[in-house]
């Protein structure tokens, strides 16, 4: 059996009987993750999907089934756990990431304001 081990599995070596356990992923010691690049640092949701999101957020609010729905606004056609995702991070920014003029029914909604 001189083949590599599969995940999770240990190697033994014949004679000294030693186990040696085979690691093949570098997990991070935090449960934060850091971003990749510079742009995910500085502004967690992007300049087209905050206006793209404040569109649909002023017309529905927070039903994201029917914006799921709605295809000439969501254009993109996001499936409606997207658009939750995408609604949660926009409404949790600070007003330093905010790109866009948000409308007087979104300032309910948002954290900052």
């Amino acid at each position: 059996m001189g083949g590599a081990a599969a995940v999770g599995e240990t190697q033994t070596s014949g004679e000294s009987g030693t186990c040696k356990a085979v690691e093949l992923y570098d997990v991070p010691a935090s449960d934060i993750i850091p971003k990749k690049t510079l742009a995910q640092r500085m502004l967690p949701v992007s300049i087209e999907n905050q206006e793209y999101i404040v569109k649909l957020l002023e017309k529905y609010g927070d039903d994201y089934g029917k914006m799921a729905r709605d295809i000439k606004m969501n254009n993109m056609q996001h499936t409606e756990n997207k658009l939750r995702k995408i609604g949660a991070r926009f409404l949790l920014l600070n007003e330093k990431e905010i790109r866009v003029d948000i409308p007087e029914n979104i300032k309910s909604l948002m954290a900052c304001f």
